[in-house]
């Protein structure tokens, strides 16, 4: 809008409705024998349902001061906009835990996963998870004074993202009063399916006052969602497909000192590190551009979060090869900025040539 235009009035109105509702039925079967074997198993169904409306309408130009009406709006200003999302999913569990002497836990997960966001013809996913741990510390041959648990894990597990609404629809932009495609739709379009793979070990001290935890985790994430451009010749610009594949790999350590207990104060630490390195590691798309400023690079080998931008040369040593072939760098000066800037043959900061 002008200046000006604001001077006779402005005028928004907008309402958004979010209505979601989910439930779940589950039924649980335990058992136990010789009480060294104790077991859990559950069967879970869960339904989600959510809905989404938007309507905003503004314009500017009252022909009546101080009436904030829309019919009182100059009626060439207006611009309306509705939006309304319906996003439906269900799922189904089983899920078993089976605790052996106290010493060995198995714990695994197989689960159905049933969405509108995935594209028309890939409704439904299927994922698990398995994991185990050995408390090495309740063995028998076990015998370390100050150490009162010492647990190994290790677990493997499967996991989806989502599509955001909008992925598998043409969208069109209305410019002109006509409607031009924007972005191509994508019937095909799955969830992000990552794979981790974790191991770790627990460790108590001095009667729990010392709690150490090491954990290290490698995760695959498959079918990546990408906005990536596409051809011309289609009429649209990009589109949302699963054109990537992420290794990311972590390391955690958390350290718990209690380091006093009275009945009347107690003094506890805290010490976490984590470090993550994440990569593109496969890109079956021509490498392109994304995010804020097109900062950023899809092409594999790429380290995710690595952003590029310009940077002034601050000396001959960030200038090519080829830019110094016919001209030596007494041609070029530092500015009190700290930037080369060209000067000339013989010219100076304050005399260029």
């Amino acid at each position: 809008l002008q200046v000006g235009e604001w001077n006779d009035g402005y005028l928004l109105m907008a309402r958004s409705t979010t209505e979601a509702m989910n439930a779940s039925l589950t039924a649980t079967a335990r058992w136990s024998l010789n009480e060294g074997i104790r077991s859990q198993t559950q069967a879970r169904y869960l339904v989600e349902s959510q809905d989404d409306e938007i309507l905003r309408t503004e314009g500017y130009g009252f022909a009546v001061a101080d009436v904030p009406v829309m019919n009182n709006i100059n009626q060439t200003s207006l611009q309306s906009e509705t939006s309304l999302e319906t996003i439906r999913a269900d799922g189904y569990f089983l899920i078993t835990n089976l605790d052996l002497f106290d010493r060995y836990v198995v714990d695994a997960l197989v689960r159905n996963d049933g969405s509108s966001l995935f594209g028309a013809d890939e409704r439904r996913q299927w994922y698990y998870r398995l994991g185990g741990a050995w408390r090495l510390a309740q063995e028998d041959f076990f015998r370390v004074p100050w150490v009162d648990e010492l647990k190994l894990r290790y677990s493997i597990g499967t996991a989806g993202g989502r599509p955001r609404f909008n992925a598998q629809y043409e969208t069109l932009d209305v410019q002109a009063g006509r409607a031009v495609p924007s972005r191509l739709g994508n019937r095909d379009l799955k969830p992000e399916f990552s794979t981790e793979r974790e191991a770790g070990i627990d460790l108590s001290l001095f009667d729990f006052r010392t709690i150490l935890s090491l954990t290290y985790a490698r995760t695959t994430t498959e079918d990546q969602i990408l906005q990536v451009p596409i051809a011309t010749y289609t009429g649209f610009l990009t589109q949302w497909q699963n054109a990537g594949t992420l290794e990311s790999e972590t390391w955690e350590a958390t350290l718990d000192l209690r380091l006093l207990d009275r009945p009347q104060l107690t003094w506890s630490a805290k010490l976490l590190f984590d470090a993550t390195d994440t990569r593109i590691t496969a890109l079956n798309r021509s490498p392109f551009k994304y995010g804020f400023a097109s900062a950023f690079y899809a092409r594999e080998g790429e380290e995710i979060g690595t952003f590029y931008g310009t940077m002034p040369a601050e000396s001959c040593a960030h200038l090519p090869e080829d830019a110094l072939a016919d001209i030596g760098c007494d041609q070029f000066a530092v500015d009190d900025y700290g930037h080369l800037v060209w000067i000339g043959e013989g010219g100076s900061l304050n005399d260029p040539q």
